[in-house]
């Protein structure tokens, strides 16, 4: 046999068994590789159920789950923090504030779930001393708003302390139940019209301050003070009913003006930096300044007559706005709420006993009292002097 094919031979086998460990080795990186790759099927199936039971409205389920689910799904998917069309969010504070809503309403578990004050986007935030029981429900599952008015969270008082007097203002207001109410006068009828349109207002905003839909969200917050701009109005009018009985002339000068005032309520709520947060004190203003219209009237009252007629004639009403001026007073400090430890704010904050609460039960007492005065101020014997 040939040397030099024998060692040709053994060069070749020395040859090939060192090729087989790097094939070997490119195998096995192979599978490593694979072994590294994502395995999402058990998440995908978690996500398709979260699918198929948040469509359902299974609302037991879902508060039962909704916790850890919602943590499972943002680990598994980072990406579902944006919606689909807000995946990558740019500098745009369209875009910014898209991203806002979509990660809030994540949050609330499509409204199923109360969140924090920290959880809002920019627009919904009003009072940081309120720092929890917030509701964020998509406008396209509004029965979940409308079952709202029977849960608990941090607007429960405020929609029940105006819902609950609208309900009885206005079934005590029907002549079946109360026939004397046909036979008040004038003034009084209009007032408690424009009473029960300011609690009706009130009771659906604060409503439909838990929807994630800001334009449903923003109107009906205009349509509050709509409402409010007319029970003023209505009061200051009321007074100068029966104050110039006498001076029809004056009379309808100052009822004008009160017309005016309440038009004024109904415009500048839809002027764009009315309702902006960092107006707040504005628009207190703006109502405080339509109260104070009334000046006018009682100036001109004190003018026809003496300083002291017009305090007699005005003692009435007395009561009653100082339980709008006590409730003013909690409406703007945010008392209690801003005094209190983070353990008593959860406890209010989980049906709504704060300060805005507290403004509500005065202006309810105040309207009971101004009634009252209404009746008082009312002199079916009155005889002109000619």
């Amino acid at each position: 046999m040939d040397p030099s094919h024998n060692g040709s031979q053994t060069r070749r086998r020395r040859l090939s068994m060192a090729q087989q460990p790097e094939e070997s080795s490119d195998s096995d990186q192979d599978l490593f590789l694979a072994s590294k790759q994502p395995t999402t099927g058990p998440f995908d199936a978690l996500h398709r159920l979260y699918s198929q039971v948040s469509s359902t409205g299974l609302f037991v389920a879902l508060a039962a789950v909704r916790s850890r689910s919602v943590t499972l799904l943002d680990s598994a998917f980072p990406d579902a923090s944006a919606t689909p069309h807000v995946v990558h969010v740019g500098d745009s504070m369209m875009e910014r504030a898209t991203a806002d809503v979509a990660r809030a309403i994540r949050s609330s578990f499509e409204g199923m779930h109360l969140i924090q004050y920290s959880d809002l986007p920019e627009k919904w935030r009003n009072n940081p001393f309120v720092t929890q029981g917030y509701r964020f429900i998509p406008l396209e599952r509004w029965p979940l708003i409308i079952l709202s008015l029977f849960a608990f969270h941090n607007e429960t008082l405020n929609i029940h302390t105006h819902l609950i007097p609208f309900l009885i203002l206005g079934i005590t207001s029907i002549p079946l139940f109360d026939s004397e109410f046909m036979n008040a006068p004038t003034p009084e009828k209009f007032f408690v019209a424009f009473v029960l349109l300011c609690f009706f207002c009130s009771s659906v905003w604060h409503t439909m301050s838990g929807c994630a839909h800001h334009g449903s969200m923003e109107f009906c917050a205009k349509v509050d003070y709509i409402g409010i701009g007319w029970l003023i109005s209505a009061s200051v009018a009321s007074v100068v009913y029966y104050g110039f009985q006498c001076h029809p002339s004056i009379n309808q000068i100052f009822l004008a003006l009160c017309l005016t005032t309440g038009l004024a309520g109904n415009i500048f709520p839809f002027m764009e930096w009315f309702n902006r947060h960092e107006n707040r004190i504005w628009r207190v203003l703006f109502f405080v300044s339509l109260a104070l219209s009334s000046i006018a009237p009682l100036a001109t009252y004190s003018m026809l007559y003496s300083p002291l007629e017009t305090f007699y004639f005005v003692s009435p009403v007395i009561p009653s706005l100082l339980s709008y001026v006590v409730g003013l007073i909690f409406y703007v400090s945010h008392i209690p709420e801003r005094f209190l430890s983070d353990k008593w704010r959860q406890r209010l904050d989980a049906f709504g006993a704060g300060s805005h609460c507290i403004w509500h039960c005065f202006i309810v007492l105040a309207v009971i009292l101004h009634r009252s005065a209404i009746r008082d101020m009312s002199d079916d014997d009155l005889v002109c002097p000619a």
